[in-house]
């Protein structure tokens, strides 16, 4: 039988845009954090994260163990964010079956934090890694928590209307684990996975998108799957015709 869709179907379903956007999101408020603590005169890498998108070991980074002869690795200790997209089902109430279809998604939000036992150079104990790794994860997850649950993030920042894509967002569950120690020796890592259910709606080819006039901020996902910024541009208009 003759192909019937006459369209190039090019475009990514708002499960893949949503799950980067929650990456953006992220970013974008932790370093507005930093800067809101720098300014109260704190120490603003208390609010520093790095996010990931998409990765199933963001914090392999961390697991380079000391060994005889070699020094120290010097690690970044910022907290690590990882969204990954999980699993959609689909209500059959809402929607229709030619454009429109309501999803139920779910979104899990890793969070990592790394902790170094060392001694106490101001006394006659140690820091403890484990414990330091919890803290960390903690901090992170609470950062997290708290900016996806605001109220500017109800639809995750995106429009109302037209073409509602984001009818809701909440927080299922937080739990708490320890990644195995492997070869580690001094350093411990702690992660707190939340897991996010966002309403939504994906559209079929019908459906034409509306052209941006402006993208106020860039962000850009390097090989490593990292959340970095890019500068922000307007989007060129073609010249009318005289």
């Amino acid at each position: 039988m003759p192909a019937l869709i006459t369209t190039l179907i090019d475009r990514r379903d708002n499960s893949e845009l949503i799950c980067d956007q929650i990456g953006a999101i992220l970013k974008a408020e932790s370093a507005a954090q930093q800067a809101l603590a720098t300014t109260a005169g704190k120490n603003p890498k208390l609010w520093a994260l790095r996010v990931f998108v998409e990765r199933s070991n963001a914090w392999e980074m961390w697991l380079d163990p000391p060994s005889a002869g070699k020094p120290k690795p010097a690690f970044d200790r910022t907290p690590i964010v990882n969204v990954t997209f999980d699993q959609e089902t689909w209500d059959k109430g809402a929607g229709d079956q030619h454009e429109r279809q309501a999803a139920d998604g779910t979104y899990f939000i890793d969070c990592f934090g790394l902790g170094l036992s060392a001694d106490n150079p101001n006394t006659t104990g140690h820091f403890l890694g484990d414990q330091l790794a919890a803290i960390e994860a903690k901090r992170a997850y609470r950062l997290v928590r708290t900016i996806l649950m605001s109220a500017q993030y109800v639809l995750l920042g995106y429009p109302a209307k037209p073409n509602k894509v984001i009818w809701g967002r909440w927080i299922q569950s937080i739990q708490m684990s320890r990644v195995p120690p492997s070869d580690r020796v001094a350093q411990h890592i702690v992660g707190a996975r939340i897991t996010l259910g966002v309403k939504f709606n994906e559209f079929s080819e019908q459906v034409q998108g509306v052209p941006l006039e402006l993208i106020s901020t860039s962000f850009k996902r390097a090989d490593t799957g990292e959340i970095v910024f890019a500068a922000d541009f307007p989007i060129s208009q073609e010249p009318e015709n005289p």
